[in-house]
């Protein structure tokens, strides 16, 4: 069999991906370690006489993890965000393209106000502090922090990879839930220090939600979806709407940024509005929500003056 027919015969196998062939493609370069010039330009070429038989084994046993909705990016540990490939695992929620938005205006800031501190909550694989450290100065400092420890071992494994020698100078992380372990640190001097801006892709989806967006095999962390996992109190009359992080988390950054500072925090579509209301509850001015590629409110975007 061509690797151009077993490319087609697997693609057809995966009938309900909403990206069959890329599916396929993904998990050869994988596998063969090739790009994707090298797979169009062997289509032609045997699969049995690139591939033994173990690896062909390999490549089976991921088509059918990918039959049953597992993401590529956890079969591959690969996951290209910002133009940066970053190492990913079940215990880290997969870097979104929407997500790229937050980046880039944390970029425009930091650079138009020559910002100096940044703290990205609820970091994850670390993708938005590392990305954005990665196109700013050299001499800002990054803290970020997240609740799970598996999370920020995958995140301090991308720092090092991605920024080098630099990443402990540059990136500090920090286990806890949301700013607390910028606020009550043992080192006081991290507990007084004001930040030029807050980035965070906290969990923002309301519980009712989740699993049906888990459904389809994704085996996306819940803690990483579940808006309302840290702070249940079931007494709450707002609990299981999606914002119990983010109302810990607008509140706390309102007290830790600095006069001018800035806090960009993605919510999608599910709670946009009520984080706007939110935000101008704590004192936050010049309230923005930027929308993403397809038109829909994806972040959140406030200043305080």
């Amino acid at each position: 069999m061509t690797i151009s027919d077993f490319r087609h015969e697997k693609a057809n196998f995966l009938e309900n991906s909403p990206t069959p062939l890329l599916d396929i493609d993904c998990i050869l370069m994988h596998f063969l370690n090739k790009d994707k010039t090298w797979i169009f330009t062997h289509s032609d070429s045997q699969i049995d006489e690139v591939a033994d038989e173990n690896l062909l084994s390999q490549i089976e046993s991921a088509v059918q993890k990918r039959k049953t909705g597992f993401p590529v990016a956890y079969i591959t540990e690969k996951k290209e965000f910002y133009g940066i490939d970053f190492y990913v695992n079940k215990n880290v929620l997969i870097p979104k393209p929407d997500t790229e938005i937050l980046v880039e205006k944390a970029i425009e800031l930091i650079n138009a106000n020559s910002f100096k501190t940044c703290a990205d909550i609820c970091t994850g694989s670390g993708c938005i502090a590392i990305a954005t450290a990665k196109n700013v100065s050299d001499d800002v400092v990054f803290f970020a922090t997240d609740v799970s420890h598996l999370c920020l071992e995958v995140a301090q494994k991308n720092a090092d990879e991605i920024l080098g020698e630099d990443s402990k100078r540059r990136i500090q992380f920090f286990l806890g839930e949301v700013l607390w372990p910028l606020i009550e640190n043992e080192n006081q001097k991290i507990n007084e220090q004001k930040l030029d801006i807050i980035l965070s892709n906290p969990p923002y989806i309301p519980r009712i939600m989740v699993n049906d967006l888990l459904r389809d095999g994704r085996n996306e962390p819940i803690l990483a979806l579940d808006g309302d996992a840290c702070y249940i109190d079931t007494r709450d009359p707002n609990y299981g709407d999606g914002l119990s992080v983010i109302r810990v988390l607008v509140s706390q950054s309102f007290d830790k940024l600095k006069n001018g500072g800035y806090f960009l925090c993605e919510t999608g579509e599910y709670n946009s509005q009520d984080t706007v209301e939110l935000c101008r509850d704590a004192g936050f001015s010049e309230i923005q929500v930027l929308k993403d590629l397809e038109g829909a409110p994806r972040v959140v975007m406030a200043q305080k003056l």
